[in-house]
């Protein structure tokens, strides 16, 4: 092989092909950072008078914008099968399951990068403290680099999981 293919187009090759493997490599580590409540906040429903409403507090801790978000709200139970047990899976209506950004924290505005999804659904009639559990799974891609996370809290006790109350303003968690 002559020396010039070697120089002139094998080592570019290569090259570009290394440096591009690093570059992404670098850039699928930049994904949104997302933080999930730890509790369910029960309120009074305004919509439906005499019913509650659940809600589930999603915070974006990153500096840049969380898109493509969508969300989804089940009770998981176990369920027994003649090989033994599966999982059986109930979903929740949520009032809105797909949100088109939550934006980055930004420190002048921090209310800004949390979002609330809330279910008019009777969470309580269905969510005994057994094995079973409730399952929030969340999808976000970063706005930068288009890469996504998936991020799912558990919720296994109703005494300790479902509070009264509202989430306080900004990115605190919190119910009070």
């Amino acid at each position: 092989m002559p020396n010039w293919i070697i120089e002139f187009v094998i080592i570019p090759i290569i090259t570009g092909l290394f440096t591009s493997l690093l570059f992404l490599s670098l850039l699928s580590r930049i994904r949104p950072q997302i933080e999930i409540s730890e509790n369910i906040a029960r309120v009074k429903s305004k919509k439906y008078p005499g019913k509650h409403a659940y809600v589930i507090k999603v915070v974006n801790k990153s500096k840049r914008a969380a898109i493509d978000v969508q969300a989804r709200f089940a009770y998981v139970k176990d369920k027994i099968v003649p090989d033994g047990t599966i999982k059986r899976i109930t979903d929740f209506k949520l009032e809105k399951d797909t949100q088109f950004e939550i934006p980055g924290f930004d420190k002048n505005e921090p209310d800004a990068s949390n979002f609330r999804f809330l279910t008019y659904d009777d969470i309580e009639e269905q969510w005994d403290n057994g094995k079973a559990f409730m399952l929030f799974v969340l999808y976000a891609k970063d706005s930068f680099t288009g890469f996504g996370k998936v991020v799912s809290r558990r919720y296994y006790l109703k005494r300790v999981n479902l509070k009264d109350g509202t989430f306080k303003i900004g990115p605190s968690a919190d119910i009070v």
